[in-house]
């Protein structure tokens, strides 16, 4: 029982190892024309302000 464990332990990490890539995904470097697009809203709140 223990001997299968210790196999299925090492199957998983090896699956695990095999999915890892050293290929980089940086952005800056891509050199392409994308456009990130940002929006930010502000919550109400619930005071009332005066224009004075």
């Amino acid at each position: 029982m223990m001997k299968r464990a210790v196999w299925m332990m090492l199957g998983l990490q090896t699956c695990l190892l095999a999915a890892c890539t050293s290929d980089l995904n940086d952005p800056a470097a891509g050199g392409g024309n994308d456009l990130l697009e940002l929006n930010f809203s502000i919550a109400a709140t619930r005071t009332s302000l005066d224009d004075s």
